[in-house]
């Protein structure tokens, strides 16, 4: 089939083929490359955007974990001091902190049975933070609006949701509790309950705690939106959604299993993945949420529809495309006007040429330069003077 082609089908064929095929490579080759650097930028971006975010929530959180703590240890003092501390007194001082910290939803403590002064069954239930048995329980709180001072409620061990009491009173630890929503002039808010023991002479004698609201982190994680069309997801330390643009989905665990395994680890964990959010693929970056060394670890993550990273590589890939069939547009043009009038047509002349000189209707002749050339034979009667008259 290629010996019966022509000169210039040939000529057309071979170099367009190899140019189609260079093209090809170069294209393949560059949007390879520009992909995975593409790739590569994205997830530098994302986890730089998760680190700082994730900063900003610890440093948030840490308000309410420091702010506990410094009240335990403050408690443990009062009840180790051999002055005598009224149970007013220590009203009064959580009524302070309250005041500092307009932040806080609620600033309380709570002692074991008698053992704040010892006299529980003797004092009057109508002072601020004396529960109906006399225990102490004092509680500064604004649900309602403003700052009121009431007694924190008490929980029976292993009930649901009283975690923030009987955690750090069993292990001695510092706990914060899984967001939970209260009503806030009559507006469900979601809090958090950092907590704090309160140690005498080594043994754990009661509780400390700061109800600190979680609008500011929802803010913070609203902020998050890297390639315009990408969020983060604030999750528990069971993998829990506490912060997420769509309010169905908190409460879910909407994270993978390894992703959750990793920054339990403390580690960093990157994957691509298919999620309801995006048409197609997703890029997830997680990364850990550690509040404090006994603390548990959460986990902020965020997501990056796969198509918004790849666009700035797929247009470059549709350019270089474009690119390319233009070239070999122009260069199979650029070839079929080469072939057809510097190659294929005095090539053409010369065989019609030996053709008319096998057929006897031309010569080739020398030019002045000594290049043979082809001329036709002129219709002319030429004489034999040697011929005699009347021979045949």
């Amino acid at each position: 089939m290629l010996a019966s082609m022509k000169l210039r089908t040939k000529m057309l064929l071979f170099i367009c083929g190899v140019a189609f095929l260079s093209f090809s490579a170069t294209i393949v080759i560059i949007s390879g490359i520009s992909t995975k650097n593409a790739e590569k930028d994205a997830f530098r971006l994302v986890m730089e955007t998760a680190n700082k975010s994730s900063t900003e929530v610890r440093s948030e959180i840490d308000k309410a974990v420091i702010a506990a703590n410094t009240l335990s240890e403050m408690l443990s003092a009062i009840d180790s001091s051999e002055h005598t501390v009224s149970r007013a007194m220590v009203v009064d001082m959580l009524h302070s902190v309250a005041v500092i910290h307009n932040d806080f939803f609620g600033v309380w403590a709570v002692w074991e049975p008698n053992t704040f002064d010892g006299r529980d069954s003797s004092m009057d239930v109508n002072q601020p933070g004396t529960a109906e048995n006399g225990q102490f329980r004092p509680n500064l709180q604004r649900y309602s609006g403003k700052l009121v001072k009431s007694k924190t409620g008490m929980p029976a061990e292993g009930s649901k949701g009283s975690e923030w009491y009987w955690t750090p009173l069993r292990t001695g630890k510092p706990f914060i509790t899984k967001p939970t929503a209260y009503e806030v002039n009559g507006v469900p808010i979601m809090m958090i309950s950092a907590t704090s023991p309160i140690i005498v002479n080594g043994k754990t004698v009661g509780v400390a705690g700061i109800d600190y609201g979680m609008d500011k982190m929802k803010e913070i994680i609203s902020l998050i939106k890297p390639f315009d069309t990408g969020f983060g997801i604030l999750n528990f330390s069971d993998g829990s959604v506490v912060t997420h643009p769509d309010e169905k989905a908190i409460g879910k665990k909407l994270i993978s299993s390894k992703a959750l395994q990793a920054t339990n680890s403390l580690q960093s964990y990157q994957e691509i993945l298919q999620t309801k959010d995006f048409n197609g693929d997703a890029l997830s970056v997680s990364v850990p949420v550690k509040f404090g060394e006994d603390l548990d670890i959460w986990n902020l993550t965020i997501r990056v529809s796969m198509d918004k990273v790849l666009a700035a590589a797929n247009a470059l890939r549709t350019t270089n495309i474009i690119i390319g069939i233009v070239s070999l547009l122009v260069l199979f043009v650029v070839v079929y006007f080469i072939s057809t009038l510097i190659i294929a047509r005095p090539i053409n002349l010369a065989i019609a040429g030996l053709r008319d000189i096998a057929e006897g209707e031309g010569a080739a002749i020398p030019d002045a330069a000594g290049n043979l050339v082809i001329a036709l034979k002129m219709d002319l009667a030429f004489v034999n003077p040697y011929k005699k008259y009347g021979e045949n």
